[in-house]
């Protein structure tokens, strides 16, 4: 009895599920053939716009504007992609779209898709009006501005505002290089692509993005203004400053011809070369990776919390404190400090004449120098390994309640006390200080840079 009560149970189901599918059949039979029409009862409406069209929006009565009149051309739209072309097609300025767009949509304001123009104060707009859809088939609209090969851009500043659409300067098919004066980008999530055609005039580029990918190929003149909350970005090449504003943030960059200053709370950021300073800005990293393989200038990294630090070269000054996360540096040429609560520490100090000042509370540290003028390094539960170079003239002054290792000399050595080295005397002022409250110390020579 029970079996043929499940049975009657899920016929009935059966039949509910086959009379709401052919209910949803329906609807998009009606929605399907007929587009733009209303369904009533459910407030949807089925769009498709799978076409393409150029427009020309010269205005030979130049009661709008004309091809020129303008300084400053923006782009609008919520997820149409944008490029610049420049073409030998063309004697004036000419948009072209290309729609491939369909769904269901319920948006009551529907109407339409295409290029809305108008030009105030010196500024051309141009606004993508975009189907708003409940359910997208279809989701592509490319918006491009042709331009004639003998347009002079070289004054004009260029802006777009989108939500997830790609940018895309110049277009690929574009002819030679695109010279333009400013650039103001503010994307949501959309692909950011420059390329080595581009030029920018003043140099100066502003990217504000919510999560875009960032590919920037061209060489940026002047500076580049870089503000997001997550996110990619690619740099090819900065003859100027960089500023980097983000909450987190994956950064690979080529050469830098000035100066970084970075605020990044997550992420990493890699550098080949750098030929001015690298500025963290204060109580702004955690967990923020930095690597450089060169820098020309200085390094100020007064406040990092759980982050790795990486040096390849640096001939300016280092200053460097981190609450965790290893400190490496593996060749200096100038004064370095750093100070760590748990990082271990990494420094190859191949410059004369110089000040180091170490400190660490848990970590590890290995140090390598050519040269001893001001040595100091301190650290509570780490070791302590240094490695001079041979010859050398210094006092080593240690102190530890562990064990003291001087590799040339086989007496046991007390756990604190001087040892003057190469000749040095009492008064010498080339002085090597080791601190280790609960770490062994060891010193031995033989370093060669």
């Amino acid at each position: 009895m029970a079996s043929k009560t499940k049975r009657g149970f899920l016929y009935y189901l059966l039949w509910v599920a086959f009379i709401g599918f052919g209910i949803v059949c329906l609807f998009a039979s009606v929605l399907l053939f007929n587009p733009g029409k209303d369904v009533y009862g459910i407030g949807l409406r089925y769009i498709s716009h799978r076409d393409a069209e150029n427009i020309n929006v010269y205005d030979e009565n130049n009661t709008t504007f004309n091809s020129l009149s303008f300084d400053k051309v923006v782009f609008n739209s919520k997820y149409s992609d944008f490029s610049l072309v420049k073409t030998a097609e063309y004697t004036q300025i000419t948009f072209g779209i290309d729609k491939k767009v369909n769904g269901f949509s319920n948006d009551e304001n529907y109407k339409g898709c295409y290029l809305e123009f108008n030009c105030e104060n010196n500024t051309l707009n141009v606004n993508v009006v975009e189907p708003e859809f409940w359910f997208a088939l279809a989701k592509s609209i490319k918006v491009v501005m042709y331009y004639p090969i003998n347009y002079d851009f070289s004054n004009k500043t260029f802006e777009f505002n989108t939500d997830e659409g790609q940018i895309e300067l110049p277009g690929k098919t574009s002819a030679g290089e695109l010279e333009i004066y400013g650039l103001n980008i503010n994307s949501g999530s959309g692909k950011i692509l420059t390329y080595k055609e581009l030029i920018v005039n003043s140099g100066i580029v502003n990217i504000t993005t919510e999560k875009s990918e960032t590919y920037l190929y061209n060489n940026i003149g002047n500076t580049l203004n870089f503000k997001s909350n997550n996110g990619r970005l690619v740099i090819e090449k900065i003859s100027g400053n960089l500023t980097i504003d983000t909450q987190n943030l994956s950064a690979k960059c080529g050469t830098i011809g000035g100066n970084v200053s970075y605020a990044c709370k997550t992420g990493y950021i890699m550098i080949n070369k750098l030929l001015g300073n690298f500025t963290a800005i204060i109580d702004k990293m955690h967990i923020a990776d930095v690597v450089i393989d060169e820098i020309q200038g200085n390094a100020t990294i007064p406040t990092a919390e759980s982050s790795n630090i990486t040096i390849k070269k640096i001939t300016g000054e280092a200053l460097i404190d981190t609450t965790s996360g290893y400190v490496k540096i593996e060749e200096a040429h100038n004064n370095v400090t750093i100070k760590t609560k748990n990082g271990s520490v990494n420094l190859t100090q191949v410059g004369l004449n110089t000040k180091n000042d170490i400190q660490t509370e848990n970590g590890v540290v290995n140090a390598n120098f050519k040269d001893i003028r001001n040595v100091y390094i301190e650290t509570i539960k780490g070791a302590i390994n240094v490695n001079v170079a041979t010859d050398l003239s210094y006092k080593f002054i240690y102190e530890t309640q562990n064990s003291v290792t001087v590799s040339w000399i086989k007496e046991k050595i007390e756990k604190a006390g001087t040892i003057l080295i190469g000749g040095a005397s009492e008064n010498s002022i080339n002085t090597l200080r080791a601190i280790s409250t609960n770490g062994k110390i060891t010193l031995k020579d033989g370093f060669k840079a």
